[in-house]
């Protein structure tokens, strides 16, 4: 999945904020003395299309200090998470992510921020193995995978008409499928070692939470197996019914005796599922 292109925020601020000197820190031992707001912004950005995003990083601190609490201020913030980012200094972009967001919480650009954040802790969850070799969907890091999930949740809950609003939703298709893929991981670890309550839980687990992902037919299948290894037919049965409903050609059918898909009752329980394509 393509990360949309992100963007260098070039907010206008009145001449007067950009040339004032804003703030008595600015002395003659200051590499900067001397350089206005604006010029300290123009070559922060020069640096950052440059990829030198070390020395940009600086002129933007050294907007923060000397202009504080005004839009420049906001801009060289914004700035400065971008480059950071960019420069894989992502503990550092995720600081600065919660300090803007704390700081001003109703800013226009709030679900840039939000869709920084998903993408660095999506990043982040994989390891450098996993960016060679083919991964392991089920062992990715998991807490981070659901903090990026949040991130991207808040996007299309609050920011539903924004710019990032559709990759977020595609993301949160994508994330939800591989966090329901790592709880199958786990209910196959039980069921394979005949530690059946667990392997129960853990495939009850994704139909509670991922309902709509590609793993719920796994997770019935799980079930039916494990009720079945405790002497528990009617629970089995009824998890292998509606596995049955809702993935009539699923090939593990005929592991509880069935060749073919006749109508079930119609009290039975159905879940809804809806295949997406990652």
């Amino acid at each position: 999945m393509k990360a949309k292109r992100l963007k260098i925020f070039m907010v206008l601020a009145v001449a007067g904020v950009l040339t004032a000197c804003g703030s008595s820190s600015a002395t003659k031992d200051d590499k900067y003395y001397g350089m206005t707001g604006q010029q300290l912004l123009d070559e922060g950005n020069k640096n950052l299309e440059g990829a030198s995003y070390e020395i940009a990083v600086q002129h933007y601190e050294a907007i923060e200090a000397r202009f504080p609490h005004t839009r420049l201020a906001q801009q060289a913030k914004l700035n400065k998470i971008y480059a950071n980012y960019h420069d894989r200094q992502f503990d550092q972009a995720l600081k600065g992510i919660d300090e803007f967001i704390r700081l001003y919480p109703n800013h226009e650009n709030i679900d840039y921020l939000y869709y920084i954040q998903g993408l660095i802790n999506f990043d982040r969850a994989r390891s450098i193995l996993d960016k060679i070799l083919p991964p392991d969907r089920s062992k990715v890091d998991q807490k981070q995978m659901r903090d990026s999930l949040a991130s991207f949740l808040v996007i299309v809950e609050k920011y539903p008409d924004g710019e990032y609003a559709e990759d977020a939703a595609k993301r949160i298709i994508y994330l939800r499928n591989l966090l329901a893929e790592a709880e199958i991981h786990k209910a196959n670890f039980y069921l394979d070692r005949h530690a059946y309550v667990g392997a129960i839980n853990r495939a009850q687990y994704v139909l509670d939470h991922y309902d709509a992902t590609t793993s719920v037919s796994t997770a019935l299948y799980i079930q039916g197996k494990a009720y079945q290894a405790l002497g528990l037919p009617e629970l089995a049965q009824k998890s292998i019914d509606v596995l049955r409903y809702n993935f009539p050609y699923d090939a593990r059918l005929k592991e509880f005796g069935y060749k073919n898909t006749p109508e079930i009752p119609a009290d039975s329980e159905v879940v809804e599922v809806v295949e997406y394509e990652q």
